[in-house]
Parts: structure tokens; C-alpha cells; sequence
């Protein structure tokens, strides 16, 4: 992979005080899916200042496999143009999408919530 350090897309970001975010990033060490909810009465319950991070990880063996079906990506933009174009229109769901995607390729992730 290049030398930069990530390249990123966001799917979509609300503006207001309840809402949420998706993004997908990548660099020489992870893709990520990072999922940001904030201001609605779960994310309170889950976090007191009522932001939640969502995050799926492909590392290691799994991201070569995923740069591989990415149209043999060469670099971490390749990546990111690659799935950005290809789910872009999911918007909200974009996320599940992009993870009944991984599960179909058998690309293996790991889960977090901060």
C-alpha cells in the first residue's frame, strides 16, 4: 500500500443535535467503518455525553483479501473510491450494507463501541 497515511469518505453527516455520521477510512493498517450516533435518548443511555462510536475493523490477511476484490486495489484511495462508489447510494444504511457485503466475501471484521 501507499505511503500516505489514510484516505477517507463520508456517506452521510447530520447537521442537527441528534443525528449521526458514517465514514469509511483506510490506511497500511486497518479499513475502517466508523459510525458516529449522538444526542438521541440510546446514545445518552450508552454514554453519558451521549456520543456513541461505532467501529468495524478489517486488519491484517483480511484487508489484503478486501484490497483484492476492491478491483485489485494499489493504494488506500483505491480502496475508498472503490466502496464509496459502489454503496454510496445506501446512505443510511451503508454500514450494513457494507457489512452483509463483507460477510457475503467472507472479509472478516472485528466489532467496538466507545
Amino acid at each position: 500500500m501507499q505511503t500516505t497515511l489514510s484516505s477517507s469518505a463520508t456517506f452521510y453527516e447530520d447537521t442537527s443535535s441528534i443525528g449521526s455520521k458514517c465514514v469509511i477510512r483506510c490506511d497500511a493498517e486497518a479499513f475502517r467503518i466508523i459510525k458516529l450516533n449522538w444526542g438521541a435518548l440510546e446514545d445518552y443511555e450508552r454514554d453519558r455525553d451521549g456520543e456513541v462510536e461505532l467501529s468495524w475493523t478489517v486488519q491484517g490477511e483480511a484487508l489484503t483479501k478486501l484490497m483484492k476484490i476492491c478491483n485489485n486495489a494499489n493504494t488506500h484511495r483505491d480502496v475508498i473510491d472503490y466502496l464509496y462508489q459502489r454503496f454510496a447510494a445506501h446512505k443510511r444504511v451503508v454500514h450494513l450494507k457494507l457489512l452483509k457485503w463483507f460477510d457475503t466475501k467472507e472479509i472478516t471484521y472485528y466489532f467496538s463501541e466507545y
